[in-house]
Formats: structure tokens, C-alpha cells, sequence
């Protein structure tokens, strides 16, 4: 969703956000411009929000999540690494290593994410590739 600055981009993420949440496929958001404090807008924490919603998110939980904690406790320094490996270890791998269980779930789970390009940290240049991976088919 592109477009110019207060043409709506937000409001409508944030709408289809609530109306996923309702009918209970939203596996995680990121909403950089709703965020209070500056931590929470700060880029080196969206990779560790997006993993805690989906080892929160009750469908997610067993498989995903499981494999999310695996990371971690294989791993506990993995928050001090650059977003890159913070990506491929507590996303993209665990999405890998569970494709044949959220395969054969009946809801397609959806991500949304709102902003990343509007936060960072001033020493933080570091972006979060593969992200279109996660958006896009898991199987290419």
C-alpha cells in the first residue's frame, strides 16, 4: 500500500488489522506510528515484536511458536545480532521448518506491517530482507 503522506495509508492497515484480528487471522502487526515510546518505533525491535506475537498467538503457538523459543534458547544472544540474523533465525526459519503444519491450517494467517520505513535508530541501517518472502508464498 503506497501512497503520499496523510492520504489514509495507516487508517486503512489499521482497519484491515482490527477486521483480521476479528476474524482471528492476524498472526502479528507492526505499527510504527502508532507506537508511544521511541523503543517501540526503533527498528531494532521489530523483528523480536513480530516473533513474540506469533509464539503469543494462540494458533501459532505449538508449531511456530515453539520453534521461535527453540531459536532463542539455542541462541539467547540473537537480540544483540544485526536485524538480518535476527530475521533469518526467529522468522524466516521457524516459518521454513513449520510450512507443512500452517500448510494445513484452515486460516490463512496474515501479517501487517505499517511504517518500518519511518523508524530507525540513527546507527541502525540495517533493514530486514526477505520480508517480501514472509509477505509472499512461503513455498518460493
Amino acid at each position: 500500500l503506497t501512497g503520499p503522506a496523510g492520504a489514509g495509508k495507516t487508517a486503512i492497515m489499521g482497519s484491515m488489522a482490527e477486521k483480521c484480528q476479528g476474524m482471528g487471522c492476524l498472526a502479528a502487526s507492526f505499527f510504527s506510528s502508532f507506537a508511544r515510546s521511541s523503543d517501540r518505533r526503533d527498528k531494532r525491535h521489530f523483528v523480536s515484536m513480530l516473533a513474540y506475537q506469533f509464539q503469543q498467538h494462540p494458533s501459532l503457538n505449538t508449531h511456530l511458536g515453539q520453534k521461535i523459543l527453540s531459536a532463542v534458547k539455542a541462541d539467547p544472544s540473537i537480540f544483540e545480532k544485526r536485524l538480518s540474523a535476527q530475521f533469518y533465525s526467529l522468522i524466516m526459519k521457524p516459518l521454513q521448518q513449520c510450512q507443512q503444519e500452517l500448510r494445513r491450517s484452515s486460516t490463512p494467517m496474515v501479517i501487517i506491517i505499517d511504517g518500518l520505513d519511518e523508524c530507525g535508530h540513527p546507527t541502525t541501517s540495517d533493514s530486514a530482507p526477505g520480508l517480501a518472502l514472509v509477505c509472499g508464498r512461503m513455498d518460493r
